[in-house]
C-alpha cells in the first residue's frame, strides 16, 4: 500500500485513501525509489533451461533467492557482495521495463512490469520473474506459473532473446 495512501489512513481519510491505494494497484510503472525500496524474489523460468533451474532454490522446493536494487545501479543478491549485475529501469508502450546487465554475460532480455493480484509487482520475462513479494518454493498461484506469465511475454522480448541468444553461438 502506497505510503501517500497509509498517510491519508491515518488523518482519517479513509475512502480517498482506499481510492488512491486502488488506483496505486493499477499502476504499470515503477520509481527507481520504489524498486529499491523493495526486497526482490528471483526465480528462473523452465524456458531459461534446465542449465539454470537446476540449481534455483525456487525450482529445488525452497523459497526464490532475494534481491535487492540499489541506488547505484547493483543488483545485490542476499549473500552475496560482488557486483556483477547492474540494472536501469526504462518504459515502453507506458510500461516500465528492468534492464538487467551482467559484467560478463552481458545485457539480459527486458523484463516487464506486471501487477499481481495482491498489488504487489511482478517483472515477468520469457526466462525470469521478479517478485516484489516472497515467492515460497513452487507456489499454487496461479498467476506465477510460468504458463501463465508466457502469455504477458511480448513479442520484443522474444526478439531481445534471439539476439542475446546468437550473439553466444
Amino acid at each position: 500500500v502506497p505510503l501517500a495512501s497509509r498517510d491519508l489512513l491515518v488523518k482519517g481519510c479513509a475512502k480517498r485513501a482506499l481510492s488512491t491505494s486502488m488506483a496505486s494497484a493499477r499502476e504499470m510503472t515503477i520509481t527507481s525509489e520504489t524498486l529499491c525500496a523493495l526486497e526482490w524474489s528471483f526465480r528462473f523460468k523452465v524456458e531459461a533451461g534446465r542449465e539454470w533451474t537446476r540449481d534455483d532454490p525456487w525450482w529445488c522446493g525452497h523459497s526464490a533467492r532475494t534481491v535487492r536494487f540499489c541506488t547505484d545501479g547493483v543488483l545485490r543478491w542476499a549473500g552475496d557482495h560482488s557486483s556483477l549485475f547492474t540494472w536501469r529501469l526504462s518504459k515502453r508502450e507506458g510500461v516500465s521495463v528492468l534492464r538487467v546487465r551482467h559484467e560478463d554475460l552481458g545485457s539480459f532480455p527486458g523484463q516487464v512490469l506486471l501487477r499481481h493480484s495482491n498489488w504487489g509487482f511482478v517483472f515477468n520475462s520469457p526466462w525470469v520473474v521478479y517478485a516484489s513479494f516472497p515467492l515460497h518454493s513452487k507456489t499454487d498461484d496461479a498467476q506465477l506459473r510460468d504458463r501463465a506469465l508466457a502469455e504477458s511475454v511480448k513479442s520484443w522480448q522474444w526478439r531481445e532473446v534471439d539476439r542475446y541468444n546468437s550473439s553466444y553461438e
